[in-house]
C-alpha cells in the first residue's frame, strides 16, 4: 500500500487524529453523545464517577472562563461531565487505589532523589 493509497483510504489521519498529537482536531457534534463526552474528558465511556469528576476538575482548572479559558470549551466540558456522571457508577475502592498510587509515586521519587545524590 503506497502513500497515495493510505491518503485516499481514510484511516486515522482522515478522522482528524495526527501522529504525535494528544488531541482530537475534529469539531464538536451538534448533539453530544456518550462517545464524544468520553473523548472530551479523556476517559472511557464506562468510567467510574470518581474518574469522571477527577478529569472534569483537571480540565476546568485550565479552561475555566474566570481564569482566561474559553466559555465554549467550559460549557462542553460541563455537558460531557453531566452526561457521563449521570449514568456512571461509583467505585468504592477509588480512594484506596489513589492512596496506593500516591505512595508508590512518592517512593519512586524518593528513590530517584537518593540515587541522584549518590552520583
Amino acid at each position: 500500500m503506497g502513500a497515495s493509497a493510505s491518503k485516499a483510504g481514510g484511516g486515522a489521519a482522515a478522522q482528524g487524529w495526527k501522529w504525535g498529537r494528544k488531541f482530537y482536531e475534529g469539531g464538536f457534534a451538534d448533539k453530544l453523545d456518550k462517545r464524544e463526552a468520553a473523548m472530551i474528558l479523556g476517559v472511557r465511556q464506562n468510567a467510574s464517577k470518581e474518574m469522571i469528576m477527577d478529569r472534569y476538575r483537571a480540565l476546568m482548572r485550565s479552561n475555566h472562563p474566570d481564569l482566561g479559558g474559553s466559555p465554549y470549551l467550559a460549557s462542553k466540558v460541563n455537558d460531557a461531565k453531566e452526561l457521563l456522571a449521570s449514568r456512571a457508577q461509583s467505585d468504592p475502592r477509588w480512594a484506596e487505589r489513589q492512596k496506593r498510587r500516591a505512595a508508590r509515586d512518592k517512593k519512586r521519587k524518593e528513590a530517584a532523589e537518593a540515587e541522584g545524590k549518590e552520583s
